[in-house]
Formats: structure tokens, C-alpha cells, sequence
């Protein structure tokens, strides 16, 4: 592969999922976008995703981290290390903010996963990576990312009356 051909790759994941996310937190595809310092350092907003224009809720609530490609560092059963990796480097950068982490992957001819620290209401994560933090172990769940897209967000957070009220305010 050329060099910078998977940086290209990966610019347009970035962008492609923040069209997703946008459509479905929002009904509108341009209300997030892949944050010009993604990869870079961070400014305003954590993750690759952010939003781009004034929101409905009261904050943003999310770190957003997108991979692609990564033929070689499929993880499997027995070899989850780049990923241990990729949730160790997106934990320390959420620092003391309660920001809920979204990691979306899409590994080479792999359907893409959303692993998330707060799971959902209504829909069961197929998967369950305790991943080691502090003296203990932080729960993030695993679900099919192209499946989420098609429920709706809202309720997928019937169980947290503090988003519903304090964040998102949309009178749910």
C-alpha cells in the first residue's frame, strides 16, 4: 500500500461515521464532523468526532475514536491487544470528564463494531471486554454498529434518567 493511502482511508471512515452518528443522535447528517485536529492534539472536544454546529442538547457527551483497516491486528478470541491498546490510549485521554466513550472499529473485511462504556437499554452486547483500569476493570460492551444505526438512539438510553434530563434534554 502506498504510503498515506490508509491516512486517506481512514479521513474518510472518519467522515462516513460522523454522517452516521449525525443522522442518528440528530436527523441531520452534517450535525457532527471528523475533527480537523483528529490525530492530533485535541482542543475543544475529545475523539475524532465532534459536533459542527450548535446542538439540541445541553453538552457533548462523547469521545469518539474511529479505526480502520488493520489487516494484520484482527481481533479475535485469543488476540485483543491492539484493541486493549486503542481503549487504554481513549480512557486516558477522557481524563476526570464523564464522557462516554464510543470506539468504532472496522477491521479489514470485518463488520464495523461500536465498543461503548455505557451499555444500552433494549439491545444486549453480544460481547463483554473487561478491560483493566486502575485496580480494577472497566466493563465496555460490544455491539454491531450497522444494527444500532437502525434503532433509535433515544431509546436506546431509556435506562439513564441523567442523560435523558440533564443532557439531552429532549423531553423524552
Amino acid at each position: 500500500m502506498k504510503q498515506g493511502k490508509s491516512k486517506a482511508k481512514g479521513n474518510l471512515f472518519e467522515n462516513k461515521t460522523a454522517k452516521q452518528l449525525g443522522q442518528w443522535m440528530f436527523d441531520n447528517p452534517n450535525m457532527l464532523i471528523r475533527s480537523t485536529t483528529s490525530g492530533a492534539k485535541k482542543t475543544a472536544y475529545l475523539g475524532d468526532i465532534v459536533p459542527a454546529m450548535q446542538m439540541p442538547w445541553t453538552t457533548w457527551p462523547f469521545n469518539v475514536e474511529t479505526k480502520h483497516g488493520y489487516e494484520n491486528q484482527i481481533a479475535d478470541l485469543s488476540n485483543q491487544k491492539t484493541t486493549r491498546e486503542w481503549l487504554g490510549k481513549v480512557i486516558a485521554e477522557r481524563g476526570d470528564q464523564e464522557l462516554i466513550i464510543y470506539l468504532i472499529i472496522k477491521f479489514h473485511r470485518r463488520k464495523t463494531i461500536l465498543l461503548t462504556d455505557l451499555p444500552f437499554s433494549n439491545v444486549t452486547a453480544p460481547i463483554i471486554l473487561n478491560h483493566a483500569h486502575g485496580t480494577g476493570y472497566l466493563p465496555f460492551h460490544l455491539y454491531n454498529f450497522e444494527e444500532l444505526l437502525t434503532c433509535d438512539f433515544y431509546s436506546l438510553y431509556d435506562n439513564n434518567e441523567k442523560l435523558k434530563t440533564e443532557i439531552f434534554k429532549r423531553g423524552i
